[in-house]
């Protein structure tokens, strides 16, 4: 038993940081696809870089909104706001 939870531990922290290296990556490509700076960014272009973020499950993951936050140093009530504009701007 303790050897499952070791690895069951291992596993949720790989799981932490996978969603934290897509959050990364995605904005990463973003910003270079676009040639923009994080600070440069307008709302809208906010609304769908959390957009991109959504559809790659980085916000399916346990405390992946806080990180997001600090990633785009963006309160909670915004990155939730901005959430729910790109979802509807899909239509979901």
């Amino acid at each position: 038993a303790a050897s499952f939870n070791a690895s069951a531990k291992t596993s949720a922290r790989s799981s932490a940081t996978d969603f934290q290296e897509a959050a990364n990556s995605i904005m990463e490509e973003f910003l270079r696809s676009r040639q923009l700076t994080l600070e440069s960014l307008t709302s809208e272009e906010l609304i769908t870089l959390i957009g991109e973020m959504d559809k790659s499950g980085v916000f399916e993951m346990r405390n992946s909104i806080n990180y997001v936050c600090e990633l785009l140093t963006l309160s909670r009530a915004t990155v939730y706001k901005y959430l729910r504009l790109s979802k509807a701007a899909d239509g979901e």
